[in-house]
């Protein structure tokens, strides 16, 4: 009974690494030259990325869930762009849309998590920052802005695996507002979210372990950021330790009930 005890103990850490890692989230930002614009509202979650029978037409749905209509629309060369004019701030729509969608966040994602029609996405909003020029945007007449002097924004990101790469993820130009058909007469974006998402489908390597996702974001002088966000990838527990999860979660919960009630009996909580 108590080896039977431990081992309920060991899943439950399993379990708890898994419902609570994203308390532990892993980004680092590292600042390239001087940018005129900043990086926020990160997120690491799994949610539908679609298979080759599909096109992966999920990813874009998943991309619009987040952010949907009418506030911002699918758009050919931006993939998520401007809709509706909305007034800020802009830092926490990316976290409004994947709470909203009830997607899970974390840092420990399992092997179905990662596979057949799922993936992890990274998300994030890039903003002005508190020297950016004022201007105006598809939001407003005027206002603090992305200028259109700084862009075109170069974007790559790639995906390691214990420290190799596994996955040359996306590489693409972000143009300036004023060269996206539709925007041409504005000064610049008031927001620009970006999606990165990944799986076994693309890995050379399709394996567990430690992931990261690596992401350069340069302006046209070659100021930007380096991004990195890390998370584990693990097996999917069998079944046997779901039920020694849920024997230690009740073990546990056992406990905690008898340390209450020794607590309430005990004279000292009287004074």
């Amino acid at each position: 009974m108590a080896k039977l005890y431990r081992k309920a103990l060991i899943a439950t850490a399993l379990l708890t690494a898994l419902a609570g890692s994203a308390a532990r989230a892993n980004v680092i930002v590292t600042p390239v030259g001087s940018p005129l614009f900043v990086a926020a509202d990160f997120h690491l979650f799994a949610a539908p990325i679609g298979t080759a029978a599909s096109g992966y037409a999920e990813f874009s749905e998943t991309q619009q869930l987040i952010l949907p209509p009418p506030n911002h629309l699918p758009n050919p060369t931006l993939g998520i762009g401007p809709g509706a004019a909305h007034a800020g701030p802009y830092d926490h729509e990316m976290a409004d849309g994947v709470a909203a969608n009830g997607y899970i966040e974390g840092t420990t994602f399992t092997t179905e998590q990662y596979s057949n029609g799922s993936g992890v996405y990274f998300v994030f909003m890039l903003l002005p920052s508190t020297g950016s020029p004022a201007g105006s945007s598809p939001d407003f007449a005027s206002g603090p802005i992305l200028a259109n002097a700084v862009f075109p924004l170069t974007i790559s990101g790639v995906t390691f695996t214990d420290g190799t790469l596994n996955d040359p993820l996306a590489e693409f130009a972000v143009p300036a507002i004023n060269l996206v058909p539709g925007f041409e007469g504005f000064d610049g974006y008031s927001h620009l979210p970006f999606f990165f998402a990944d799986n076994f489908d693309f890995a050379s390597r399709p394996v567990t372990g430690g992931y990261e996702y690596r992401v350069s974001i340069l302006d046209g002088s070659g100021n930007g950021y380096n991004i990195v966000a890390g998370f584990d990838v693990v097996p999917v527990p069998e079944p046997a330790t779901w039920l020694l999860m849920i024997m230690g979660g009740l073990a546990l919960g056992l406990v905690r009930w008898r340390i209450g009630l020794n607590v309430a009996a005990s004279p000292a909580t009287a004074h």
